[in-house]
């Protein structure tokens, strides 16, 4: 069960978790990699997003330029980070039922997760 209070920390990675972060790729499902930018790379920034929040809170979002795309949601949920092993969790599934990441790479425009069992 994720605990959003388990870590309390002034880790800079924590603070720059928060924002919408526009997924990036070319065929997630043959990747445990993630990559997610702060500027969308898609027409009218349709396609996946995260939005981290200071609270805790937290939204995973796809959009699609039509009404009938199957994938269309917009889901609430959790999450918290470590610190100490730099996971990422969530307490809904972002992209394919994955939970947990770990935090490869993160600046102020670009974030890589990986996927974490």
């Amino acid at each position: 069960m994720l605990n959003i209070n388990a870590q309390t920390t002034t880790d800079s990675t924590e603070n720059k978790l928060i924002g919408t972060w526009y997924l990036y790729y070319k065929n997630p499902k043959n990747s445990d990699t993630l990559e997610l930018f702060k500027t969308s790379k898609t027409y009218m920034s349709f396609g996946s997003r995260i939005e981290i929040n200071n609270d805790h809170s937290f939204k995973d979002i796809y959009t699609a330029p039509c009404g009938n795309d199957e994938n269309i949601h917009d889901s609430l949920g959790y999450w918290s980070f470590d610190s100490y092993d730099k996971t990422f969790e969530t307490s809904i599934p972002i992209d394919f039922n994955y939970k947990k990441f770990s935090v490869l790479f993160i600046d102020s425009n670009k974030l890589i997760l990986t996927r974490k069992q």
